[in-house]
C-alpha cells in the first residue's frame, strides 16, 4: 500500500499546483504536512490495532479505507479542475 499512498500524494500536489497556482507553495505545504502527520499516526494507530486485536486486519482495513477516501477526494479535485479549466467555473478554490 505504500507505493500507492506515495502516488496519491504526487498526484495531490500535482493537483493542489494547478488549483493554486498563484499560491501553489502554500498548498503543496499544506498537502505535505498532512502527508507527514499521516506517516506518523498510520504506524502508532496500526500497532495499536495489531495488539489488541493480535491480527493485523482491522490495520489493513483502515489503510484500505483511507486510500479509497483519498483516491475520491482525488477524483472530486481532478473533475473539479478539469470541469473550471474547461470554462465551466465552480468558483474560486481558497486556501
Amino acid at each position: 500500500m505504500g507505493g500507492t499512498f506515495v502516488g496519491i500524494a504526487a498526484l495531490a500536489n500535482g493537483l493542489g499546483r494547478e488549483l493554486f497556482a498563484d499560491h501553489s507553495h502554500i498548498a503543496i505545504g499544506r498537502l505535505t504536512a498532512i502527508y507527514g502527520v499521516g506517516q506518523i499516526i498510520g504506524p502508532i494507530a496500526a500497532t495499536a490495532l495489531a495488539t489488541r486485536a493480535d491480527d493485523y486486519k482491522p490495520g489493513l482495513t483502515i489503510a484500505g479505507g483511507v486510500l479509497a477516501l483519498s483516491a475520491i477526494a482525488l477524483t472530486t479535485g481532478l473533475l473539479r479542475s478539469a470541469s473550471s479549466s474547461a470554462g465551466v467555473g465552480i468558483g474560486s478554490a481558497k486556501l
